[in-house]
């Protein structure tokens, strides 16, 4: 029996993405009862459960039932993938998995945590987090940084970098189907005003190489800031349309298949370009390191940099530099994909 914590923003596509790819994993292995917490039905849909997983969307139910099968030997538990914070409500929830794990004991660690990053940030919620990563089979973490926190179990690339279709039925993309002949741009709308050096720069370069520009929504709280951008861009704006998950995630992957590159400062936007082939440049006016951190796990040629306050021919320099190393990227989306589906041999064969 399988049980899975699969429980995301329900606003973002990455969220659905890297949490659908690990589900095909442990479908692998046979049906799976699946923990969405309140997710909508889009991203229920977009997860391509199938008709013999059984969902929950009460976690206290979720636990009581994997606590009443952790004492059967065919018995898994897969932590939810994606970013973890030590806040109070995280913690709390990693409690009461802690009675459950110790219960599952008696035929051995038989819980794992792949393709998880701490959000790095002290914090004193933290301890009980720390206490089931110590009652796992295995911590894959999937960035470095994570690793040094928890001081147990390896890397892998986040679980997007090998994209998996929502459904048997549902065709690969094709990244031949259409020229690129745009630059895509997807910057977080939670923070400051995207500047006007980043607006120049970004009009300077797609008139240099021939390109349009285009403003691609992945995560729905981003609408009202990236309208704005593309109206100063004066440039295609893919919004946020539907609340059909998979529908949005078709559009989305439509702009980036006929994108040359991406710029973005989400993580996420700048994998599931990678998936339609696009080279990534991660240009962030703010301090973090999420971006760099998670492509340090792969062999990307990886163009990162805080930018702020730079000057627009320095800022349009960056992005041009991401078409010196396309071959390189190319290499290294395949590379990175590898390393993701040799973790589904990885949970067909714990137990």
């Amino acid at each position: 029996m399988i049980f899975y914590w699969c429980a995301g923003q329900d606003d973002n596509l990455g969220d659905v993405v890297l949490r659908r790819r690990m589900l095909r994993s442990l479908q692998s292995r046979g049906a799976c009862t699946v923990y969405v917490g309140s997710a909508s039905a889009g991203f229920v849909k977009a997860l391509g459960l199938r008709p013999n997983d059984v969902i929950y969307r009460n976690f206290v139910g979720f636990v009581a039932r994997a606590s009443l099968s952790s004492l059967r030997r065919n018995w898994m538990f897969a932590f939810n993938p994606g970013e973890v914070t030590c806040n109070r409500r995280q913690s709390l929830m990693h409690a009461a998995l802690i009675p459950m794990l110790l219960l599952s004991l008696i035929h051995g660690f038989r819980a794992v945590r792949i393709g998880v990053g701490l959000q790095p940030k002290k914090s004193r919620w933290g301890i009980f987090i720390f206490a089931t990563a110590a009652l796992c089979k295995e911590n894959i973490w999937r960035d470095a940084e994570t690793l040094k926190w928890f001081r147990t179990g390896s890397v892998a690339p986040d679980w997007a970098f090998s994209a998996m279709p929502a459904s048997a039925t549902e065709p690969p993309s094709d990244e031949q189907s259409a020229p690129r002949s745009r630059i895509a741009v997807s910057f977080r709308g939670d923070g400051s005003v995207i500047s006007d050096s980043m607006v120049i720069a970004l009009r300077d370069v797609a008139k240099d190489l021939g390109r349009k520009l285009v403003v691609v929504v992945q995560v729905e709280r981003d609408q009202t800031a990236l309208r704005d951008l593309a109206q100063r861009l004066n440039c295609d704006f893919v919004g946020w349309t539907t609340q059909d998950h998979l529908t949005q995630e078709r559009r989305v992957r439509d702009a980036y298949r006929e994108s040359s590159l991406v710029v973005s400062d989400r993580l996420h936007a700048l994998i599931i370009a990678v998936n339609e082939g696009c080279v990534p440049v991660g240009l962030m006016e703010h301090s973090t390191s999420k971006v760099e951190r998670n492509f340090a796990t792969t062999s990307f040629p990886f163009i990162s940099a805080d930018v702020t306050g730079w000057e627009p021919s320095r800022i349009a320099d960056e992005i041009r530099g991401g078409l010196k190393v396309k071959r390189a990227c190319d290499i290294a989306a395949l590379a990175a994909e590898d390393l993701v589906r040799s973790l589904d041999q990885k949970v067909k064969n714990y137990g």
